[in-house]
């Protein structure tokens, strides 16, 4: 880590700036040393998925969640939640994907909450912000910037 002050932080896929105390995470597998706290208090690993707590937000997750950030298309990334949070081009593949004609997830129960890339929204005192991949048509980065640091999560790229 860099500096007392400063510092990233790769989990998987995500990578944080932020500033806090030495602590631990512990998941099923093992325990993970952290240098800062804010690791604890935004995310876990449950289940083999990443969960934003603050924001009862799940990322990519392989099972079906109540409101989930999908970062594109491709069958392992792209499973039916609730509710989705994606961009507006990953939405149409996902429709096109879970079409009304599939018994797994019919459409017309999941609710595609459509984000264009590069407009922030605000939530439970964070700010996320949708920007492009460059790994397939729609494929997004979930940027969420809050008190406790500025996390990206790339997923595939």
């Amino acid at each position: 880590m860099s500096s007392p002050s400063r510092s990233r932080l790769a989990l998987g896929v995500l990578e944080a700036e932020t500033s806090g105390p030495v602590q631990k995470l512990q998941t099923r597998d093992k325990n993970l040393s952290l240098e800062h706290v804010f690791a604890i208090e935004m995310f876990s690993l449950t289940d083999r998925s990443l969960y934003a707590a603050p924001l009862d937000l799940w990322i990519d997750s392989g099972r079906r969640r109540p409101r989930c950030y999908v970062s594109h298309g491709h069958s392992d990334h792209a499973r039916p939640h609730d509710t989705i949070v994606l961009s507006p081009a990953s939405a149409i593949i996902c429709r096109a994907r879970f079409g009304a004609g599939t018994r797994r997830a019919p459409t017309d129960r999941i609710v595609f909450e459509e984000h264009p890339f590069n407009q922030a929204w605000d939530e439970a005192e964070a700010r996320l912000t949708l920007f492009p991949a460059g790994h397939v048509l729609g494929s997004s980065q979930l940027a969420i910037e809050s008190a406790a640091g500025r996390f990206v999560y790339t997923g595939d790229f």
